[in-house]
């Protein structure tokens, strides 16, 4: 799994809604706020919109690879402004997702937007030593296998895999409709995985995988008898 967490600044004082009463009487009377209102419609309407393309599979492939303006300078962007990618494997696996936290320049959280198809499944089971991962679904259903565990997980739903919790996660679309959610982690170079059902261990550092059931002990195949 890929991944984005947003930073929030703090408000100046001038800056908060007024108290009580008075913040009722600011929603319904403010102009400010009646441009907001309409402004959250047609953002609606576009994200409805940007989800039918997705499901589609209509997202251009060919935009550009970052929010960065002339200057260098990162800007806000949509969602659909990002390259959507597409990972199949065989029958089983396959999923489209869309990397938000490089196109808007960051390296130290990873955030990804991925689409899980119907009957597929996103990845093997694993679970990273080093690496943690948050998955929170926004559209649809999918079954999230923790360990021994089945768990159905809908919209609104939210899971954290702490590094080193050595129990296998894995995410299957049971229905018949794609299931949206955002993936966070915090990439790291050094990372170790597991993947419980195949025993392989990929050491990231290396750039190479093992068997797991391969393991030596420290004096294994060390010759003792004497100064080499």
């Amino acid at each position: 799994m890929r991944a984005a967490i947003l930073h929030g600044r703090p408000r100046n004082e001038s800056a908060r809604p007024p108290s009580g009463t008075n913040r009722a009487n600011a929603r319904e009377s403010s102009p400010s706020r009646k441009r907001a209102s309409g402004q959250a419609g047609k953002f609606a309407n576009q994200f409805r919109a940007f989800n039918l393309s997705i499901r589609n599979g209509s997202v251009a492939l060919n935009q550009k690879s970052s929010s960065a303006n002339a200057d260098g300078v990162f800007e806000p962007f949509a969602i659909s402004e990002v390259p959507l990618e597409v990972f199949e494997h065989g029958e089983r696996f396959g999923m489209s997702f869309q990397h938000l936290s490089s196109f808007g320049g960051g390296s130290q959280v990873s955030v990804s937007m991925e689409v899980l198809p119907p009957g597929k499944q996103a990845n093997q089971l694993h679970y990273h030593m080093l690496e943690e991962e948050h998955v929170l679904i926004l559209e649809g259903s999918l079954t999230l296998r923790l360990g021994a565990q089945s768990h159905v997980m809908s919209a609104g739903q939210y899971v954290c895999f702490p590094a080193g919790q050595a129990v296998g996660h894995a995410l299957h679309n049971h229905t018949s409709q794609p299931c949206r959610y955002l993936v966070f982690g915090n990439p790291q170079a050094h990372d170790v995985v597991v993947f419980p059902d195949s025993g392989r261990v990929s050491v990231r550092l290396m750039g190479e995988s093992y068997r797991k059931s391969a393991r030596m002990e420290y004096w294994d195949n060390v010759d003792t008898t004497g100064p080499t």
